[in-house]
């Protein structure tokens, strides 16, 4: 079985590097990216199976990013994990609509990453399980 690739577009240093690690130590192939601009890059050469995106990453935004992806060919185009503070509950909410199959709300927690992207990896391509819940839910995944 092919180890899985996850990218974390994330800018906060700490945070990037701890989810990292704790993807590595879970088995998966981990890369990072500090801005938006260097995620695209990693994307286009090489698409993960997952991308954990902050909502707030420089450069290239998480928006532009989410809709440059919408042309990537589904079957290549990584599942998207969206991170977001909870004031940032309406920007969030609308990165779904973009193509983001999922929310979690930062501070996020190993366990709590590692059963988003089991259920995003299970989701058929395209799709997402989050609009069909409320606002309130999706950043208590």
């Amino acid at each position: 079985m092919e180890t899985l690739r996850i990218l974390i577009a994330e800018q906060d240093r700490e945070l990037r590097a701890r989810l990292r690690l704790d993807l590595q130590l879970s088995g998966y192939l981990a890369a990072e990216a500090a801005d938006g601009r260097e995620a695209l890059e990693i994307i286009q050469q090489e698409p993960p199976d997952v991308l954990v995106l902050d909502l707030e990453i420089p450069e290239i935004g998480s928006v532009a990013l989410l809709a440059e992806l919408r042309v990537v060919k589904a079957s290549r185009r990584p599942r998207a994990i969206v991170l977001a503070t909870s004031a940032q509950r309406p920007l969030a909410v609308e990165l779904l609509r973009l193509g983001a199959n999922d929310l979690l709300e930062k501070p996020v927690t190993a366990p709590q990453l590692l059963a988003s992207i089991t259920n995003v990896l299970e989701e058929p391509v395209g799709t997402s399980s989050c609009p069909a819940r409320g606002p309130a839910e999706l950043m208590q995944s």
